[in-house]
């Protein structure tokens, strides 16, 4: 596997090969998958954080959020939660 360019880093969460710059915990369509509640306060502690390790870290948390929000139960509160704005009371 070839070494990302300089001011690129791969993509945090694991096994994407998506390029993102330096300022990026991931690329788009995995971002899309923090809640949005934890993006800002993830990306500033992630950006102003000069430790590689914590910055590391942050990363394995905001891949961490992305996939407990695709488990089942996650999926089902959302359900739960657009069908009850769906349906009139």
């Amino acid at each position: 596997m070839q070494a990302p360019a300089p001011g690129t880093h791969r993509c945090a969460m694991p096994g994407c090969t998506c390029l993102v710059g330096d300022t990026y915990i991931m690329c788009r369509p995995h971002w899309g998958i923090v809640p949005r509640d934890f993006q800002k306060e993830l990306h500033k502690a992630f950006l102003f954080t000069p430790s590689a390790h914590k910055q590391r870290q942050i990363a394995e948390y905001a891949v961490a959020l992305a996939l407990e929000s695709l488990s089942p139960s996650a999926r089902h509160q959302r359900q739960v939660a657009a069908s009850s704005l769906t349906t009139a009371h």
